[in-house]
């Protein structure tokens, strides 16, 4: 009985001494590169009511990448949400991920056009580095009526 006991002890103790020199990376730790997804959610709102805009689009483009971001429906009516693939390099012992850090990119700078038929088309850039942290949040760009489509005031002189 007693040595079921040594024999269950050391056993314990040398499993928790694996998991703890795993946890260390006492044993090596190996790197993977994995596809990863950020997915950023913008509303497009007019510039002069605030009003959600509706049927709105988007152009992502980098050096060398004309096509750096694809949409997503997302259900929620006026707003536009972006999926856009990362690189990314895991770092991981066998039990344990011990970190993980963004491939850079030729492009260090993500640049994304808000398109729709009745407004101008602003560009805003995103640093690459910077997209895991937008992972979810919601992001407001005002739209500027495109010149020309202003609506017509009353001709006072006709009257």
């Amino acid at each position: 009985m007693r040595n079921t006991y040594i024999v269950l002890i050391v056993t314990t103790l040398g499993f928790l001494l694996f998991l703890l020199g795993d946890y260390l990376a006492w044993f090596g730790t190996s790197k993977i590169t994995v596809l990863d997804y950020v997915q950023v959610n913008f509303k497009m709102v007019d510039e002069e009511t605030g009003a959600p805009l509706m049927h709105a689009h988007v152009r992502c483009f980098q050096k060398e990448n004309r096509n750096a971001c694809s949409e997503v429906n997302n259900g929620i009516a006026g707003m536009l949400s972006l999926k856009i693939p990362i690189h990314k390099i895991i770092t991981h012992s066998h039990i344990f991920k011990q970190g993980e850090e963004l491939v850079d990119t030729e492009d260090p700078m993500l640049h994304i056009m808000f398109i729709h038929s009745d407004y101008a088309s602003p560009v805003e850039s995103i640093m690459t580095k910077d997209l895991p942290s937008l992972e979810g949040k919601q992001l407001t760009i005002t739209m500027p009526k495109r010149m020309g489509l202003a609506s017509p005031e009353p001709d006072e002189s006709r009257e």
